[in-house]
């Protein structure tokens, strides 16, 4: 079964149904619904999306990422993700987190 990474901002396109990807995002949550592909996505992923869905409320924000755990598996960020982040030549230190954490699942 296909891999398939997902970075921060295609969750955010889902669960806040923002566009103009929100059709993609829920396209490629479907295909891992129906177990065509295997998601994953990073803890960083959890700690920003649950700050950016906070104005849908606490209930709503827990179900929504309820739901996206349900579909999906999750990468670590520890210390080796940490530093390899930092000894990168990454210009956004958040992507290189995402980077690694994908590396090193």
């Amino acid at each position: 079964m296909k891999k398939v990474f997902l970075d921060t901002n295609v969750v955010i396109d889902l669960l806040d149904k923002r566009e103009p990807f929100y059709r993609e995002a829920v396209s490629l949550f479907t295909l891992a619904y129906n177990k065509k592909i295997t998601l994953y996505i990073s803890a960083l992923t959890f700690a920003t999306a649950s700050y950016l869905l906070r104005k849908h409320g606490k209930t709503e924000m827990r179900l929504l990422l309820d739901n996206l755990r349900k579909l999906s598996k999750i990468t670590a960020i520890g210390e080796k993700e940490i530093d390899d982040a930092l000894a990168s030549t990454f210009d956004d230190y958040e992507d290189a987190l995402q980077y690694y954490s994908a590396l090193h699942k």
